[in-house]
């Protein structure tokens, strides 16, 4: 599904895809969108190939939180300190995807 989704299937050059609507022209347009998932366990596939790892972002949770509710967790973690330093993680981590995006596109030249 995911080479399905990512790969070069129904594009005619990279990242760049035709899509036509009913009763409308068929246009041209660069995809921008990333796709997200959240698993426990990371699935299994027949797959084995670099090019299919390489495509994982793989974050790690390593905490367990089962049977420790907090009822005023939401407030908690809603906080102007929190929400800083939760942007602060996600931002650094946006860098080091773009990074890596920069670095992948550069090597393909």
């Amino acid at each position: 599904m995911q080479k399905a989704l990512n790969g070069p299937l129904g594009c005619h050059c990279q990242n760049v895809c035709g899509y036509t609507r009913t009763n409308q022209r068929a246009y041209d347009t660069r995809l921008h969108a990333k796709l997200f998932f959240s698993a426990n366990k990371i699935p299994t596939t027949h797959d084995t190939s670099d090019a299919f790892f390489r495509r994982y972002v793989i974050i790690s949770f390593p905490n367990n939180f089962e049977g420790k509710d907090e009822p005023d967790l939401l407030s908690k973690l809603t906080t102007e300190d929190e929400l800083s330093g939760i942007f602060n993680v996600l931002m650094a981590t946006l860098r080091r995807i773009l990074k890596i995006e920069a670095y992948l596109s550069l090597k393909k030249r």
